[in-house]
């Protein structure tokens, strides 16, 4: 039996129009028996549209990029969203084959609902752990000339500048997330360690910052590009006090399944959050956002010389913080 490339390629797009599936025609096909419809039974209807998520840098030309997939969340399938993937959270995309993650494709009535449910499933789309084109899917599908239908293949070189702009300083909102996640999820891991310890009166599952004289406070300090962006924090009854250039900002929040329901000075938002290591990545209003956080321990230990290390088995906490000064 031959295979039609050309199916494998386009046909989800076809069978959301034409309520048919084009794969079980072709085996029919392929086994002796006749189509069920004519050409004249054939029927178009509402609009479809199909991007591919890949794992690639549109910032290097769209060079194809390789790594394990440590977050991978699509939107919920259903009468107008598709996904087609042949991987999972935690599989691994290599040199040696097509880097493609999954085809999203959705339906509507007409092409501008359609575009709007585009943008609603990207939202929806999570992927960290290696380099993507979410980000250009997502800024392409609300660009104004391609809700306007003005596409061309010069379409990406014509309007390179809006669809990859050059990298900027993240937004302090986005720190301040960071900051709130870490520290929800500390918080977490404390919870959980009094739970397995049936000790709730021990001081090591405690994460509230308590101490003795004067306020809990400490420093999380990100890697920004080729910037360090220190946020400093103080533990507060109702949440955090975080501060960064601009002044001091409450945060407060909850975490739950990978996702953060935040509080940030009266901006409530929710954002998906994933951690690979010392590597962030939180997803907001459809875009991810990428930072690490500084470890000064390591850095520490590399300068010394080998004789004086201490080693040990222990396994360092998941969020770490310093002294800061008074501001």
């Amino acid at each position: 039996m031959e295979m039609n490339t050309r199916l494998q390629v386009e046909h989800p797009v076809t069978e959301f129009v034409t309520g048919l599936d084009l794969v079980e025609w072709q085996l029919r096909v392929a086994a002796g028996h006749k189509l069920t419809l004519t050409q004249e039974q054939l029927a178009i209807r509402g609009h479809a549209i199909e991007v591919r998520l890949y794992a690639e840098d549109p910032d290097r030309d769209f060079l194809p990029a390789s790594g394990r997939l440590e977050h991978l969340r699509f939107p919920p399938a259903g009468t107008h969203v598709r996904v087609d993937s042949g991987v999972a959270e935690g599989d691994g995309i290599s040199v040696h084959y097509d880097p493609m993650i999954a085809k999203l494709i959705v339906w509507d009535e007409d092409r501008s609902r359609a575009v709007a449910r585009l943008g609603a499933a990207l939202a929806a789309t999570e992927v960290a752990g290696l380099t993507s084109n979410l980000a250009f899917l997502a800024a392409l599908v609300r660009h104004p000339a391609f809700l306007a239908g003005d596409i061309d293949t010069g379409f990406i070189p014509r309007h390179h500048a809006q669809l990859l702009p050059e990298a900027a300083p993240l937004p302090e909102k986005i720190l301040a997330l960071a900051s709130l996640g870490l520290l929800l999820e500390q918080a977490e891991i404390a919870r959980r360690q009094t739970l397995k310890s049936n000790d709730p009166y021990s001081p090591w599952a405690r994460c509230d910052g308590w101490r003795l004289n004067g306020d809990a406070r400490g420093t999380l300090i990100f890697r920004d590009g080729d910037r360090e962006r220190p946020v400093h924090f103080i533990y507060r009854s109702s949440g955090y006090e975080v501060t960064q250039a601009s002044g001091p900002l409450m945060v407060a929040g909850c975490f739950e399944d990978r996702r953060i329901s935040a509080d940030l000075g009266g901006l409530r938002l929710t954002a998906g959050f994933a951690r690979s290591g010392n590597t962030i990545t939180l997803f907001v209003d459809g875009r991810p956002w990428s930072l690490s956080l500084v470890d000064p321990l390591p850095a520490e230990d590399a300068e010394m010389p080998a004789a004086s290390r201490l080693r040990c088995r222990a396994r360092l906490p998941l969020c770490w913080w310093r002294p800061a000064p008074r501001l």
